[in-house]
């Protein structure tokens, strides 16, 4: 950082997590959260790439999903226990919903807790036995560096990126 490096971090996890675990650098680095469709700095947004409310809506038949906003993950199910381990997994940043009609800010990613080969008009960034990941179409984490690097107006050279 003395040399004028600057230092992002780059997750499939949403920012409030992420915020949690680097809190004490969250005023040096840049977080490229939900798998590159969202980047935050000092708290300020400086690109988001949501979920369109019509994509959300082909969730609303699923049994379990969580759809993650900024600081709120938003938990469809029937499951108390799978809704105690949400809450647990994000210490309480999550609200209970039934339909994704009573979602009120930007979903930057969507948690489907099954294994499905359904197509939905997403892309998909993740899955295994038991769940999968969706984001809109063409994000990643390294399209989301890209996109910082033009934000910054900067070369790679000049950017450090830890992935998980």
């Amino acid at each position: 950082m003395d040399k004028g490096v600057i230092f992002c971090v780059a997750s499939g996890r949403n920012y409030g997590e992420l915020k949690r675990i680097f809190g004490s650098f969250e005023d040096k680095i840049y977080f490229i959260a939900n798998d590159g469709a969202l980047i935050v700095h000092k708290e300020k947004t400086v690109y988001v790439a949501p979920i369109g409310n019509a994509k959300l809506k082909q969730f609303d038949d699923e049994k379990s999903f969580v759809a993650h906003g900024k600081y709120i993950s938003f938990v469809k199910s029937d499951e108390e226990r799978f809704i105690r381990k949400i809450k647990e997994q994000y210490e309480g940043h999550m609200v209970r919903i039934e339909s994704t009609d009573e979602i009120d800010e930007p979903i930057y990613k969507i948690t489907l807790y099954k294994k499905t080969d359904k197509n939905f008009d997403l892309e998909k960034v993740y899955y295994d036995n038991s769940i999968c990941e969706y984001v809109e179409e063409g994000i990643n984490k390294g399209n989301a560096v890209s996109e910082l690097l033009k934000i910054l107006k900067m070369n790679e050279r000049d950017l450090t990126v830890i992935g998980s």
